[in-house]
């Protein structure tokens, strides 16, 4: 069968809001200044290689994204050349709330992410779990008091609790996973205390440096874990223009 010339396979980013927003350049909430984001960042690396398919939703939690998967991902896509075959799949930020309606246990958690990995894989898409960050309490409660008078807590220390947990899924599951909670902890310890905050808008959104981190994160668990689905090591799809022949287009 000869591959359609403009048939691309698919990578999705699945995940809450910090998915939903990884498109926007202006995240911050006192500033106009143009930001790097993750969704572009993805978007132009694959470009004329795959199509990046955003599926982000803010507030959800595990238990949303296993009710979900099998809307986001077909059973029976429209050809072998337009089906997904990379999922990033980042749920955590809003389950580890100790307290508050997005909480979800860490043991259902993993029971969560788990069914999510293995309906992934078992329709041969390649899966990269994202960890959670760390949270700006202070930050947070700043600028959505309303948190605090509903009894919403959350903490750095519980993030790590379920970015640990699901790294030592992903590795059971031998998939990948990009551990923000390292990253977010080597950007602090290179670049001084309170320095994280950098990479959060209002204590658990991210900002432009804190997408780059997420980005060059994901893009490392790929090179290392998936190296064929690497953007350097994908062909460009359809020939460079001065090589163009028109009857290809026929």
């Amino acid at each position: 069968m000869t591959r359609p010339l403009l048939d691309f396979n698919k990578v999705i980013i699945f995940g809450d809001s910090i998915t939903q927003f990884a498109y926007n350049s202006f995240p911050t909430f006192d500033t106009n200044d143009v930001h790097f984001a993750y969704g572009s960042g993805m978007t132009n690396a694959y470009t004329r290689k795959m199509d990046v398919v955003q599926r982000g939703y803010g507030g959800y939690n595990s238990e949303h994204a296993r009710a979900l998967i099998d809307h986001i991902l077909p059973d029976a896509p429209e050809s072998e050349y337009t089906r997904p075959v990379l999922i990033t799949v980042f749920f955590g930020t809003n389950d580890a709330a100790v307290s508050g309606p997005q909480h979800v246990d860490i043991d259902r958690y993993l029971e969560n992410m788990a069914y999510i990995v293995d309906r992934a894989t078992s329709k041969g898409i390649k899966v990269v779990l994202i960890g959670p960050g760390w949270h700006n309490q202070d930050r947070w409660y700043a600028i959505r008091p309303d948190g605090k008078a509903e009894g919403i807590y959350r903490t750095t220390e519980v993030n790590k609790q379920y970015s640990e947990a699901l790294g030592a899924l992903a590795k059971e599951k031998n998939v990948g996973f990009a551990d923000l909670w390292q990253e977010f902890d080597a950007y602090e310890k290179a670049n001084g205390e309170g320095s994280f905050s950098d990479l959060l808008t209002d204590g658990i959104h991210f900002t432009g440096k804190g997408y780059l981190l997420m980005f060059d994160e994901v893009m490392k668990v790929i090179r290392e874990t998936y190296p064929e689905l690497y953007p350097d090591n994908i062909p460009l799809r359809l020939p460079d223009w001065k090589d163009v022949c028109m009857e290809d287009f026929k």
